[in-house]
């Protein structure tokens, strides 16, 4: 008798132990990011480190998990909020591949960008993909480097390049967007647009491609800067080469182009133009 009610305080213990363990994930976040309208459905939400600050250490919060059938297959949506229950950030992933992004929501969470780079260990490649209401509509890969969101406006390689769905005219049109500011600066700063202007396009190559790409951009009348020439000044491209420009956007995309084919020609980089402040 006395191993009977043993054990059936036990089984209660358990019981109790479980429902206080269901009670702590039963939180659910009031209000979601996403107001896509896509269907959800919901998984569950836990305690745990969601983020580290090296200033105050782990920062905890609640992770919470929703799946949805996608064009993909299954993805695992994970959303993540702090002890205050603000949302912090979000990623995804493919169930059947295991491929992880991270979402940047934009058009008030109606939609969002779906950003991922494979492993280190193989040849690189980023994409961003655009959903909106559930669907990627885009995707757009890079060889060079991850795309960027800042403020809810991407920030793409230049040699990115659409490689499913339809142009996004955010993304197509961010780099003239980028151009039109820089040169409406120049104006502001006074800078005679009439003629020429002194600019320096970046770019990287290796060490065995760095002298044939180098002759190749004077012979384009691109003269090739070391620190000397830029008075000690570092950066901000990792090398940068000299050339007078008219400063129009359709003339900086002409130039853009060229220097992106010269780029991967030479298995090199190409990151754009500033105007140089040091001189």
């Amino acid at each position: 008798m006395q191993e009977y009610v043993r054990v059936i305080g036990l089984i209660a213990a358990v019981l109790l132990m479980a429902m206080a363990a269901s009670a702590a994930d039963g939180w659910q976040p009031s209000v979601r990011p996403d107001k896509s309208g896509a269907r959800w459905t919901f998984v569950g939400c836990r305690d745990e480190v969601i983020e580290w600050n090296c200033w105050i250490g782990d920062i905890r919060g609640e992770m919470c998990q929703w799946r949805r059938n996608s064009e993909q297959g299954p993805i695992l949506r994970s959303e993540n909020y702090s002890e205050s229950c603000e949302f912090m950030w979000a990623s995804e992933t493919v169930e059947k591949t295991g491929e992880k992004f991270k979402v940047e929501f934009f058009d008030g969470g109606r939609s969002y960008f779906r950003l991922w780079e494979n492993e280190r260990d193989a040849p690189r490649k980023f994409t961003i993909g655009v959903v909106i209401e559930g669907r990627e509509v885009a995707q757009y890969t890079s060889l060079w480097d991850r795309f960027t969101v800042w403020n809810g406006e991407v920030r793409s390689p230049m040699d990115a390049k659409l490689t499913s769905g339809k142009p996004f005219p955010a993304i197509e049109r961010v780099q003239s967007l980028m151009d039109e500011r820089s040169i409406e600066d120049a104006r502001k700063d006074a800078t005679d647009l009439s003629a020429p202007v002194a600019v320096e396009f970046g770019f990287w190559f290796d060490e065995r491609h760095e002298s044939a790409a180098k002759s190749e951009l004077q012979s384009l009348g691109c003269r090739w800067l070391t620190t000397a020439d830029r008075k000690g000044t570092i950066g901000p491209f990792p090398g940068h080469c000299a050339k007078s420009v008219s400063l129009e956007v359709a003339t900086i995309a002409k130039w853009h182009l060229r220097f992106t084919r010269l780029a991967q020609q030479y298995s090199g980089r190409y990151y754009g133009w500033w105007r140089p402040s040091y001189r």
